[in-house]
Parts: C-alpha cells; structure tokens; sequence
C-alpha cells in the first residue's frame, strides 16, 4: 500500500477529514474556522470558506456542487463549494442548533 505524508501548515479539527473522490482531495476544518481542501495529486491546500463557530465536520453533498458544515454548537450550514463562506450559507439563522439529547432515566 502507498502511504504518504502531507505537511498541511494548518491545525486540523481531529475527526473533520473526509475523503471527496469526484475532486481526488480531502475536506477538513481547522482550528482557525476555516474549510480547507487538501488536493492529493499536489498537497496543495485551497481554503474554501471561514466564518465558521468552531466547526467539527464538513462532508460534500451528493450534488457534489454544496457542502454541509457542522458546528460544535450544533448547527448544520449549507454552502456551495465555490462560496463557502458562512455569511453566504443557506439562511444560517434559519438553521435551528440541534437540541441537547435528552438524559434517559
């Protein structure tokens, strides 16, 4: 199996990588609230959005055109992949955080 390293320069958000095919690169967040793309075939490392409240996951939706970013806070954002910025979100203040689970007795 061929492994290798890239040296992003960015602290990445553990848990938030996620493999994209269809662009042969990985999506991450970082600690500095940014969405980053990792393209494989040159390490390169584009940012796609900032703006973010601590986001903890970000995956590209089936269209492969709009992403989905989660919030610590819970909220769930949709961007497109070429405006990724949160201030151009689909109506962020629509987008209702995600209750805390409720305790079972």
């Amino acid at each position: 199996m061929y492994r290798r390293t890239i040296s992003t320069g960015a602290a990445l958000v553990p848990d938030s990588l996620r493999f994209v095919e269809s662009r042969n690169s990985v999506y991450a967040a970082t600690a500095e609230c940014r969405l980053v793309a990792i393209r494989l075939f040159d390490g390169g490392l584009v940012t796609l959005g900032a703006g973010y409240t601590s986001p903890g996951g970000i995956v590209s939706l089936t269209d492969g055109l709009r992403l989905a970013v989660a919030e610590s806070g819970g909220a769930i954002l949709v961007v497109t992949r070429d405006a990724a910025d949160r201030q151009h979100a689909d109506d962020p203040g629509a987008v209702a955080p995600v209750p805390p689970r409720a305790q079972e007795l």
